[in-house]
């Protein structure tokens, strides 16, 4: 018997949440109510909000884990009896959360003219990162 999991996240850009996805080593597939509602019946709003499904491969076999958005943020949905990444799952969690966050103030620093010079990660996984910015 499955159980599934709802871990309430802070992600909310789905530009962000794909980056992350794909770092970690993950393929995915997007998916809309809107598209799983109106199958065969045309295109969907692409206004609607995404999910996503979340597999090892892209050779589609049974998804991971996904990520359902609930009006204003993506909740992780896990099935916790069919894990079966070579890592506990609180470790995994923390780390999607660690690559999100830094994704996020990378592209908030690029787009306040900031560039990147230098990034260091810690014995204990904890990553520092340099940025700089040149006033004219």
């Amino acid at each position: 018997m499955s159980h599934f999991s709802k871990v309430k996240t802070n992600i909310s850009s789905l530009s962000v949440l794909r980056k992350t996805i794909q770092q970690l080593g993950f393929h995915y597939q997007i998916v809309s109510l809107a598209t799983l509602d109106n199958l065969g019946k045309g295109s969907c709003n692409s206004s609607m909000p995404m999910d996503l499904i979340v597999y090892r491969s892209s050779l589609g076999e049974r998804p991971l884990f996904s990520f359902v958005w609930n009006t204003s943020e993506y909740n992780l949905m896990i099935d916790l009896q069919l894990w079966d990444l070579d890592m506990d799952v609180n470790y995994f969690i923390d780390k999607l959360f660690q690559r999100y966050a830094y994704n996020i103030i990378v592209n908030q620093s690029t787009a306040s003219g900031f560039q990147k010079i230098n990034e260091r990660i810690a014995m204990d996984g904890s990553v520092q990162l340099t940025v700089q910015k040149w006033s004219s």
